[in-house]
């Protein structure tokens, strides 16, 4: 049955009660039912019990008319059993107040069905009403499983057609972490040198992923690592870095950004020369990979980003915000750098609970190669008009050259190496944290 085509019908009788039969089938027939009536449906010649048992079978509902005579009949006894055996809708009508006990002849009629009842003429419109509300309701209720049935086929076909776009990106993504992880366990593993061709069959399938070389850049200049990590990281960085072809990396000059907020951007493998990025500009939840900051920053902040392997050497930088922002083995230089704060704003500042926000430096190097005060020249600083550090974790960082302890508040240090004149005490007396730190005599260059 097609989902809003109206049930066929068919009318099992005894000959004697077929004044009731052909008024259901005009007036059913007259309300778009199609209808099986063996003196419509039966052509001459054709073969009466394989019809009837055809017209069964295509039919959709099973009309009953339940009398003295047809109970006698053989035909419509077969009839019945043939519907039943078919599990078609039954509609029962008791004519003429037959007695339904004749009915336990009938071993497989359900005794639990509702009736029509119809004793004289003047009734077989009531029926008619009766016969069309109780085939509506069923109809409705299939047109209702019918929807659910399509509509749940339709949702396993789009979420297949989902999951089969998106599982092979699932698994490359899945798998290329996977090997990331073993080569990087074997450099750190290595007790040996790797010549040429093992390194070329170890990471070919990382040319041009910017985020392993400067992984690799990591390994080999964390000096906790043993030669032969360092060597062997190194090797497989400038390897990589040798096949990424010289004109990937873009040089942006002469533009301006201002008055513009960039949501989820990507930027990777840039240079910008001479640009200006000032006045309200905004950058949210935005990765910066390999990019080379040489122009002036004013009035800007940066919001949730990411810094891969950035190198930050602007000519100018003011007024400029970084928040929950995260660096990873780049190069910052503190010099030309006024009111420009890295910090932490957590979006519960009510709550002790740990959050995934973070304001972090890692394995990076921070620079001041300007010459330190004279001792006998009084300074005079503006609150906030230095760079600042408020709640930022820094992670295995070096810091070169002049570093002021005021800079720094509510922050971790953690495996960090600083300059031998740097005064240590001061920046732990400054609600800083000192896990592990380290001094060197490391040149600011």
């Amino acid at each position: 049955m097609f989902l809003f085509k109206k049930p066929s019908l068919f009318i099992s009788y005894s000959r004697q009660d077929e004044s009731l039969a052909a008024f259901l089938y005009d007036a059913l027939s007259a309300k778009g039912y199609r209808v099986f009536y063996d003196r419509e449906g039966i052509l001459v010649g054709e073969n009466f019990a394989e019809k009837i048992q055809q017209s069964v079978k295509n039919t959709d509902a099973f009309i009953f008319i339940i009398s003295d005579n047809s109970i006698q009949s053989k035909w419509c006894k077969a009839e019945v059993y043939t519907s039943i055996a078919m599990n078609k809708r039954l509609v029962p009508i008791r004519y003429k107040n037959s007695t339904l006990d004749v009915l336990e002849n009938y071993v497989l009629f359900p005794k639990n069905l509702n009736y029509v009842d119809v004793n004289t003429e003047n009734d077989y419109q009531n029926a008619v009403d009766k016969i069309h509300k109780m085939l509506f309701s069923t109809r409705r209720e299939n047109v209702l499983k019918k929807i659910k049935i399509v509509f749940f086929i339709a949702l396993i076909i789009v979420f297949g057609y989902i999951a089969l776009n998106e599982l092979p990106k699932k698994i490359n993504t899945w798998y290329a972490e996977k090997k990331k992880v073993e080569v990087t366990n074997q450099v750190k593993s290595a007790s040996k040198i790797f010549n040429g061709e093992l390194i070329e069959n170890m990471v070919q399938e990382f040319i041009g992923d910017v985020s392993f070389t400067t992984q690799m850049h990591q390994l080999s200049s964390n000096k906790a690592n043993n030669d032969y990590v360092r060597v062997n990281a190194l090797l497989i960085a400038n390897f990589l870095e040798r096949l990424n072809k010289p004109n990937e990396r873009w040089y942006i000059n002469n533009i301006t950004i201002s008055d513009n907020t960039i949501k989820n951007a990507s930027f990777s493998a840039i240079t910008l020369m001479d640009s200006s990025i000032a006045n309200n500009v905004v950058f949210l939840n935005s990765n910066f990979s390999n990019v080379l900051w040489a122009s002036s920053i004013s009035n800007s902040k940066y919001k949730s980003c990411y810094f891969l392997a950035n190198r930050v050497c602007p000519k100018s930088m003011v007024g400029v915000d970084y928040e929950n922002c995260i660096f990873r083995g780049g190069e910052i230089s503190l010099e030309n750098l006024g009111a420009v704060h890295f910090y932490l704003k957590s979006s519960d500042s009510s709550s002790s609970v740990i959050t995934n926000e973070l304001a972090l430096f890692e394995n990076c190097v921070l620079k001041n190669c300007t010459e330190p005060p004279n001792p006998n020249v009084v300074e005079i600083l503006y609150p906030d008009s230095e760079v600042r550090f408020t709640s930022v974790l820094f992670e295995g960082c070096h810091f070169r050259g002049f570093i002021r302890s005021s800079w720094f508040k509510n922050c971790i240090f953690s495996n960090c190496v600083f300059p031998k004149e740097f005064n240590l005490k001061e920046l732990d007396s400054l609600e800083n944290i000192l896990q592990n730190v380290l001094r060197s005599d490391e040149p600011c260059y």
